[in-house]
């Protein structure tokens, strides 16, 4: 058994190109031995549309598992492959909170743009604007 902290995959994408599946694992790989931690698996959701948040089965296999560990990272390669939509990107960071896990973006963006609010209120998420809009 590692002693290194488990770890997930996660990646969504809207069509079947595995070329580009395979770069986003890659990404993924990579993030995990860097950081340190033990990548059990990657799963990816192919051709979940855009604004989509449940019936995506990938997810919710990483967020049993999250739910089932102690301390279980999920890393998504960047903020799109979770979805495009800010909106789904935010319900889903919540939702691996809410599951115990904790979130790493391999693409090194701000996770500062997913603001949350409090575990137990609605996934309502406001309308963020970015500085100097």
């Amino acid at each position: 058994m590692s002693t290194k902290p488990a770890a997930y995959g996660y990646i969504s994408v809207e069509g079947e190109d595995e070329a580009e599946i395979g770069r986003l694992q890659n990404t993924v790989t990579l993030h995990a031995i860097t950081e340190g931690l033990s990548l059990e698996e990657t799963y990816v959701d192919r051709n979940i549309p855009l604004a989509q948040v449940s019936g995506r089965p990938a997810l919710m296999t990483v967020l049993t598992l999250v739910n089932e560990g102690e301390g279980v990272y999920v890393i998504v390669p960047n903020l799109d492959a979770m979805s495009r939509a800010s909106g789904v990107r935010r319900a889903i960071t919540l939702e691996i909170f809410q599951a115990g896990g904790h979130l790493q973006i391999a693409s090194g963006e701000r996770s500062d743009r997913l603001p949350l609010r409090r575990p137990g209120t609605s996934y309502a998420v406001p309308v963020l604007r970015e500085r100097g809009a």
